[in-house]
């Protein structure tokens, strides 16, 4: 899972249809400030509205977008947590490997 972090999305912007290609983890969504207007995450076909207060998971393995049609910016508290279909052993093995890989990423 990744750091909690405040994300920012400027009023009038999107960020393009994408895919994290990791299904391993699910990503939330806390709206700490979502202005009137249409304020949108796009994941496949289904579009979720952020609500103040109110957490938003979902699969970004699968295609996802974000809108913000609204006049002021959107803020959301944004962190990962872990499948809850992906065991123990799995999640060990996932981490071991993201270290090795960071490891080789530092000697070049």
């Amino acid at each position: 899972p990744t750091p909690v972090s405040v994300h920012r999305q400027p009023a009038g912007t999107g960020l393009p249809a994408h895919t994290d290609n990791v299904n391993f983890l699910l990503t939330c969504h806390l709206g700490l400030v979502v202005p009137p207007g249409v304020c949108e995450f796009l994941i496949g076909e289904e579009a979720r509205r952020w609500r103040e207060g109110r957490l938003l998971v979902a699969d970004t393995s699968f295609v996802h977008a974000t809108r913000n049609d609204a006049a002021s910016d959107r803020f959301v508290l944004h962190f990962t947590v872990w499948h809850p279909d992906v065991s123990a052993a799995e999640r060990e093995g996932i981490v071991r490997l993201h270290d090795v890989l960071r490891g080789l990423e530092e000697e070049t």
